[in-house]
């Protein structure tokens, strides 16, 4: 009877140490899941899944985007900024970021598009259809399907209100209106009016123009040197430039003035030109 009851008791300890096993793991189990999962509140910018590579935010997920100087967070479907100091702190407000280069981060807001730079400062406010980065610091800007020019301080130099807009030599702009192009300085002086098929930057104080498929040249003055006429104009060693009329070349001086005739082979005219102009 001893021995039977020594069995059972033995069989019961089992039991009891599976049971107690099981417990212990599921605790442990539980206690791993919860610590994986994000926080739902707004102000918590460090939670324990944000930042994953490769990772697609969903819409209240956390997600980061590095900069130079702050952070990009997003937070319920918004994105805001922050910076290691706490002295930048943009609350997820913005629908949309993209860097524009190391220093500037474009931002967008109700389908606008504005700019801050990596320090958190406000350069635009989001009104902007698009925003591009140009030469010597400027932005191209676009409203209502027009184009303009601000600097990176955040002032309009040019209103958006030409079809297109870039810059030829500084402080010269190439502007396009009612599908013709013309030329403008940066304080928004008109050099010439729009009147041309193109225009591009050419050599020393000159611009290259084009209509109806003819080139001349133009000056920094907005005065036509080279009436459009010719079907290529380009630059040489000399102060002279080599014009093709027809398969033939010749040469003509800055001024416009026709130097060398134009009747020979495109390598034939070089020594010509270069007697002519030197």
């Amino acid at each position: 009877m001893k021995k039977h009851l020594s069995i059972y008791s033995f069989i019961a300890l089992l039991a009891c140490c599976a049971l107690i096993c099981t417990n212990i793991y599921a605790s442990e189990n539980k206690s791993q899941t919860t610590n994986e999962t994000p926080s739902n509140d707004e102000n918590v910018i460090n939670t324990p899944t944000a930042g994953i590579s490769g990772k697609r935010p969903g819409y209240n997920d956390t997600y980061y985007t590095y900069y130079r100087d702050i952070t990009g967070y997003k937070s319920n479907g918004r994105w805001g900024f922050y910076n290691s100091y706490r002295t930048v702190n943009i609350p997820p407000t913005y629908t949309d970021i993209e860097a524009l280069d190391d220093r500037y981060i474009k931002v967008e807001y109700d389908w606008k598009w504005g700019l801050i730079d990596t320090r958190g400062n406000i350069i635009l406010p989001p009104v902007y259809q698009d925003i591009f980065t140009m030469q010597n610091d400027l932005l191209k800007i676009k409203a209502d399907w027009k184009y303009g020019i601000a600097d990176t301080q955040g002032k309009v130099l040019i209103e958006p209100k030409y079809q297109n807009i870039s810059i030829l030599d500084y402080p010269y702009i190439s502007y396009k209106e009612n599908s013709k192009y013309g030329i403008i300085k940066i304080d928004g002086t008109i050099v010439s009016e729009p009147k041309f098929d193109y225009i591009d930057k050419f050599v020393y104080d000159y611009f290259r123009i084009t209509v109806n498929g003819k080139v001349g040249t133009i000056n920094t003055n907005g005065q036509i040197i080279i009436p459009p006429q010719y079907d290529k104009i380009n630059e040489t060693k000399t102060e002279c430039f080599k014009v093709k009329l027809r398969g033939k070349w010749g040469g003509a001086k800055q001024d416009g003035q026709l130097i060398v005739p134009v009747i020979y082979g495109p390598l034939q005219v070089n020594q010509y030109i270069n007697r002519a102009c030197y």
